[in-house]
């Protein structure tokens, strides 16, 4: 399973997921969300979760260093300022959000809506962010170590 570590961009992991949502099969109206105002909700959160990862972004370029996730030893600084303060990873957190987002908007059927969350943030930490850990760790050493036990994984 090493094969696939910082090999999928995480983007095509959250459109695989939002896919499946969009896809699933109908709602179950037992399971489904509170009607209303969930399209507003839904798309505030999702919004929420595109600031969130723009933030992130914004960030990475200001302080010069890489944004590709597949490419992290081309890594040149260790950000740990601003927004990664409360988060090490505020893009994915970001993509987390959108899936939320999605689903809460279309009325997904929970079961499938938290399926494709849980889909998404266990392939992000176990073929993204532990990979990730490791090089950065490689590349900053005891100052990479300590902000990892500062600051959240995800929140």
């Amino acid at each position: 399973m090493k094969n696939l570590e910082l090999k999928i961009p995480p983007v095509l992991i959250f459109l695989v997921s939002v896919v499946g949502i969009y896809n699933a099969p109908a709602q179950i109206e037992a399971y489904t969300f509170v009607q209303g105002f969930t399209a507003f909700i839904g798309f505030g959160i999702f919004v929420l979760g595109v600031l969130i990862g723009l933030i992130g972004v914004i960030t990475f370029k200001r302080a010069k260093t890489t944004v590709n996730p597949v490419s992290v030893e081309k890594a040149s600084s260790l950000v740990t300022h601003g927004i990664f303060r409360a988060t090490r990873n505020p893009m994915y957190l970001g993509m987390a959000l959108g899936i939320i987002g999605v689903s809460v908007y279309l009325q997904s059927n929970i079961i499938m809506s938290l399926f494709f969350l849980f889909f998404y943030i266990s392939y992000m930490t176990r073929f993204q962010i532990v990979p990730e850990e490791r090089v950065l760790t490689e590349l900053f050493g005891d100052t990479y170590t300590t902000y990892l036990e500062s600051t959240r994984r995800w929140l």
